[in-house]
């Protein structure tokens, strides 16, 4: 049976005004707890800009059915309720896995399908891993870098060019595609 899909949840709250130390104390304060719940594999907190009172969590779990299950811990839904007269609207939370964070639009969850993602993807792996097997990888073993270390630099290179380039690019491509 296939392991299932890690899952990526992002959450927005915007903050009252002048209420942003309370909860970014609570929030400091909630995260060694949440680090203890089985599945839970990390989180990644991002603060408005100055000025701006919309703050961001992205949490990834080992699994959806972790996500559920955290929602309804005891533990979360006491933190929920301290944070939640510190909110200004409604939260606003949005899942993905696997790859599918790539082909989100912007503040709406990912409506597309797999194997439209799977093929813009090995459109771009096959486009980097030539680019490179052509140049980066004949450079480096010319000048006696060992095959594993050229290997793990190169592979090094195609996962960031395609999450800060080849991607990003190939989507805005695909875009009509993708998302009809």
């Amino acid at each position: 049976m296939p392991e299932p899909a890690p899952v990526t949840v992002v959450i927005t709250r915007k903050v009252r005004p002048g209420r942003e130390e309370e909860f970014e104390r609570l929030v400091r304060e909630w995260v060694p707890t949440a680090v203890t719940f089985p599945g839970y594999l990390g989180v990644h907190m991002l603060r408005p800009p100055p000025g701006g009172n919309e703050y961001g969590a992205v949490l990834r779990f080992r699994a959806a059915s972790d996500w559920d299950a955290f929602r309804d811990w005891p533990a979360y839904r006491a933190f929920g309720a301290k944070v939640d007269p510190l909110i200004d609207g409604d939260t606003r939370i949005t899942t993905a896995t696997g790859m599918e964070i790539w082909f989100a639009p912007p503040g709406s969850p990912p409506p597309v399908p797999q194997w439209k993602m799977a093929v813009v993807t090995w459109l771009g792996v096959n486009a980097l891993t030539y680019a490179l097997g052509v140049t980066l990888m004949p450079f480096l073993l010319d000048r006696g870098f060992p095959f594993w270390a050229t290997l793990f630099l190169t592979n090094a290179v195609v996962v960031a060019g395609l999450t800060w380039a080849v991607m990003p690019g190939l989507v805005r491509a695909f875009r009509k595609w993708l998302f009809a």
